[in-house]
């Protein structure tokens, strides 16, 4: 939800989106962010296995310097 975003923001923290949505669902908390573009990164794993949706939020992670590079 965006005051959540907010929070996590505002507590120094950044959010990841992803995109891919294996289920047509409009339940509020799938689709409150359809619109917001506040995002510090965004994923669209549509296409992605597990394994490589974890490798690049491990390069996100790196980039933003909250983690070294193994």
């Amino acid at each position: 939800f965006p005051n959540e975003v907010k929070a996590i923001h505002e507590a120094g923290g950044k959010v990841i989106r992803f995109l891919r949505r294996p289920h047509s669902d409009g339940h509020p908390s799938e689709v409150a962010l359809d619109g917001y573009h506040k995002f510090d990164a965004t994923i669209n794993n549509s296409e992605m296995s597990v394994e490589q949706q974890n490798q690049e939020v491990l390069s996100i992670l790196i980039k933003w310097g909250w983690i070294e590079s193994t």
